[in-house]
């Protein structure tokens, strides 16, 4: 089924209810969103497991292509293998801890892998292979391999070391949700980044409710019928997805988002998809990548005007999640309160939180 077609589908089904509503209840502790304390506790417990999207296979394309993801302190390889699957490992070398690729960048058709800081080479799947001007040839392991699993095109990994074990439940959820999205026949037109002085679940919630559109997007709000807003909370909340109908049918925005945990919302176009990616980089900072995908007959123009509107409701974004985190961290108010009506999709997140630092595995 082609995009517009499964918009149309899309759109004219009842969007799904919340699976329990949320009573009056308060926001997390301010203290939750500043200081090393709070950013440990979430690395830990939360983000170093992911999972992450750290690539669409439309970005390494062919054997020895590679791309990097960061999250937090730790930085990934995606390496295109020779028998067309996927490699993820970390960006150290097993030496002294070099860079085997710098960040951000993306080298095409690598035949081997090799240490910016003494050379050390390793294969594309991950195993040493020489040790220039060394000596005697160490006995130390490749590189530190974590499990890829792949969705639609969608790479996930976590920074967690170790290879196998299950798929995450996140993605079950989310081909539950976008079953008739052929995301993987799709290709990447841009990738964008923006730098965020706030915590990341300052920008997770803000993300999880519509209720600030009508004072923070305005034009946005011209495009979308507010009153049919809805959010709906699926999987145990590891996804929360967005249902809005569109004034006109020539809406850049479909009406439909949807976030899942810990940091990853697909926004859905008339004529493509942003992947979203609300990365953590350290205490009061988190990075925003953007993936913009077309299927190859949208038009340049249609191309265009989903990207322009894209920039324009993350420059509104910015600064309102900046301003909360300013004065989360002055300290004048430790909670909020959340609305029953518009943030169930911000309490279920909170929820998760809350049962993710307790836990003591």
């Amino acid at each position: 089924m082609g995009l517009q077609a499964w918009m149309r589908t899309a759109n004219r089904a009842a969007p799904p209810r919340p699976e329990a509503p949320v009573s009056l209840q308060s926001t997390l502790p301010a203290s939750a969103y500043v200081g090393p304390a709070a950013w440990e506790r979430d690395w830990s417990r939360i983000l170093q497991s992911g999972p992450w999207v750290v690539a669409h296979l439309d970005e390494v394309r062919a054997p020895g292509d590679v791309v990097t993801f960061s999250v937090g302190p730790a930085t990934l390889l995606v390496v295109r293998q020779d028998d067309g699957g996927v490699r993820v490992f970390h960006n150290t070398c097993r030496h002294r801890g070099g860079p085997i690729v710098w960040p951000g960048d993306a080298p095409r058709g690598l035949g081997q892998l090799q240490c910016r800081y003494h050379g050390w080479c390793y294969g594309r799947d991950g195993g040493l292979r020489a040790t220039p001007q060394f000596g005697a040839r160490p006995e130390v392991d490749g590189l530190i391999e974590v499990t890829a699993h792949v969705w639609q095109g969608l790479v996930f990994a976590s920074a967690l070391p170790g290879q196998g074990g299950p798929e995450p439940p996140v993605v079950a959820a989310l081909a539950d949700h976008f079953a008739d999205l052929d995301l993987a026949a799709m290709q990447v037109e841009r990738r964008a980044t923006h730098a965020l002085d706030c915590d990341w679940k300052v920008y997770v919630e803000n993300y999880l409710e519509g209720y600030h559109i009508p004072w923070v997007h305005p034009d946005l709000a011209k495009e979308v019928a507010l009153r049919d807003y809805r959010v709906a909370v699926h999987h145990d909340g590891l996804l929360v997805s967005h249902h809005v109908g569109r004034r006109t049918p020539d809406a850049v925005n479909a009406g439909r988002w949807a976030w899942a945990w810990p940091g990853l919302a697909l926004n859905v176009y008339a004529d493509g998809v942003c992947i979203e990616r609300m990365v953590p980089e350290g205490p009061g900072h988190t990075r925003v990548d953007y993936l913009y995908l077309f299927a190859p007959e949208v038009d340049a123009p249609a191309r265009h005007r989903a990207m322009d509107m894209s920039r324009a409701v993350t420059a509104e974004d910015v600064r309102i999640v900046e301003a909360v985190q300013r004065n989360l961290a002055a300290g004048a108010v430790e909670r909020g309160v959340l609305s029953p009506r518009h943030e169930t999709g911000v309490a279920a997140f909170q929820e998760r939180c809350r049962r993710a630092w307790a836990d003591p595995s």
